[in-house]
């Protein structure tokens, strides 16, 4: 599976990878724990979607969608 992320193409592997350098701390309170956990995000597919989800203890939350390619 291929997918479209800031404009470039990306297998599976290589779209959590981007996602979680980008969305490793969080961007209110500078945590790198999702929750009350330290998991790095989570991933899922839908048809021509993937989702990518994080949160944060602080509450804040980010619901990225991409492409399927």
């Amino acid at each position: 599976m291929s997918f479209r992320y800031k404009d470039e193409i990306l297998n599976s592997l290589s779209l959590v990878r981007e996602l979680v350098r980008d969305y490793e701390s969080c961007p209110e309170c500078g945590s790198n724990s999702i929750g009350s956990s330290t998991n790095l995000g989570s991933m899922g597919y839908n048809g021509k979607l993937g989702t990518f989800e994080r949160t944060c203890k602080c509450g804040w939350k980010s619901k990225i969608k991409v492409e399927k390619v």
